[in-house]
């Protein structure tokens, strides 16, 4: 990244500094102008011929004294030039040297003028592709990296690994969906039925990218473990860990965190995160197992989001979401830690039992939320059957009518009107 926007600071750099000075030092010589020698007239003479023939000899003489002083030009400058190339032979004069650069410097500055705009097209090209090159390169050493450093560790903790059906533990690859975003499958492990991680990067091949990221936002690289859990016992419990200021757009995706959660703040945790939780005695439970401190500590500083929760599909019941953030300096060894600390994570959480009232509790929670998920999605339905025929009636009424048509629509308006007439009045009436 440090390589990429010094080559952007380098073109800027440039251009700032060729373009004024090539358009001040423009200096347009000017062209010397025309003289152009009038001829006079003599009134005295009447007669045209003798007027030519004056002219005419006027003419030869003028003619003869050029030549007379061109040549003695000639033998001057023949002379002189003599006497220089005699000098020359020795050393060139420094008047010279400086009329050569002068001329050499105008060439050049002419020529950038001219072709500005599309030496500034090639250059933005040229870059444009190196960009791209190294921004592939980088972004497919760091997904590299993480698979090298933790591939001993999926071997010998999964029954298969990566998205092909046959599996071949010397071909163990990444699977790239772009060029900054890689995934890897495993399965067949204690208390998971399936993990997936995501490694999404920044987009260090697009230019374009590199810029917003230098004046507007910072987009950073991160690592995201979604497992499938299949703990020995039910878990009836949502809580999540993420920074202060991600609260309400991690509430907004996860609507359980909306429903089910309250904010709290753990001794174990730094100022800048907070967590939210269904139950204090649970989440306590959980994160009092000494050797998953030790690893939290470690990797603290890159955590973005820990979320589990007991509200997906009946087939994957338990979900855990743990996404890290790759921010200041980071090497291999991070890479380790936050795989480390979320299979510990992965194990703890299998291995938890909660107390039954608990459960009672925690299960009465989830019908009042099932009964408020069917009236909104009923309510729904309700809106959408209620467009669909509005959008009907627009059709129709839209649609050519004769006259017949328009008269029965008429007469069948007038007597629903009527209608709403006579029921207001037979309510008054009662009242």
């Amino acid at each position: 990244m440090k390589t990429q926007n010094f080559f952007l600071f380098l073109f800027f750099l440039i251009i700032t500094l060729i373009t004024p000075n090539f358009i001040l030092s423009l200096n347009p010589e000017k062209e010397p102008k025309k003289s152009s020698e009038a001829i006079e007239e003599n009134d005295e003479f009447d007669d045209p011929s003798l007027l030519k023939e004056e002219q005419d000899e006027d003419s030869q003489k003028t003619k003869k004294s050029e030549k007379t002083k061109s040549n003695t030009e000639s033998k001057k400058k023949s002379k002189e030039s003599e006497k220089t190339n005699d000098n020359d032979d020795i050393y060139p004069s420094l008047e010279q040297l400086k009329k050569d650069e002068i001329e050499e410097m105008s060439k050049y500055k002419f020529f950038f003028l001219k072709y500005f705009y599309e030496i500034c097209m090639i250059s933005l090209l040229v870059i444009y592709i190196i960009n791209a090159i190294m921004g592939v390169k980088i972004n497919r050493k760091l997904a590299e990296s993480w698979l090298e450093k933790n591939k001993k560790f999926f071997e010998d903790n999964y029954a298969h690994l990566g998205g092909e059906k046959e599996y071949n533990p010397n071909q163990i690859t990444l699977i790239k969906d772009s060029y900054n975003d890689y995934r890897f499958f495993a399965s067949g492990r204690v208390y998971l039925s399936w993990l997936l991680v995501d490694i999404n990067l920044k987009r260090r091949q697009d230019l374009i990218s590199i810029l917003s990221e230098i004046f507007l936002f910072n987009e950073r690289d991160k690592i995201m473990y979604e497992v499938s859990l299949t703990p020995t016992e039910d878990i009836p419990c949502i809580f999540a860990i993420c920074k202060k200021k991600d609260i309400k757009a991690n509430k907004k995706n996860y609507r359980e965190l909306e429903e089910f959660t309250e904010v709290s703040n753990p001794y174990f945790m730094d100022k800048n995160y907070v967590m939210l939780t269904e139950d204090e005695d649970t989440t306590n439970k959980i994160f009092n197992n000494k050797e998953l401190m030790n690893q939290y500590k470690n990797i603290e500083k890159f955590i973005d989001l820990i979320f589990f929760t007991d509200r997906r599909t009946a087939k994957d019941k338990h979900g855990l979401v743990i996404s890290f953030e790759l921010k200041g300096s980071y090497t291999e060894a991070d890479f380790y830690d936050m795989n480390i600390f979320a299979h510990t994570l992965i194990d703890v959480l299998g291995s938890t039992s909660v107390k039954g009232a608990y459960k009672k509790e925690a299960s009465a929670r989830r019908k009042e939320y099932e009964a408020k998920i069917s009236r909104e999605l009923a309510e729904k339905n309700k809106e959408e059957v209620k467009n669909a025929k509005e959008e009907k009636k627009n059709q129709e009424s839209n649609k050519p009518m004769t006259r017949e048509q328009l008269r029965k629509k008429e007469e069948k308006e007038r007597k629903n009107e009527i209608k709403e007439r006579r029921k207001k009045m037979f309510k008054v009436v009662k009242a």
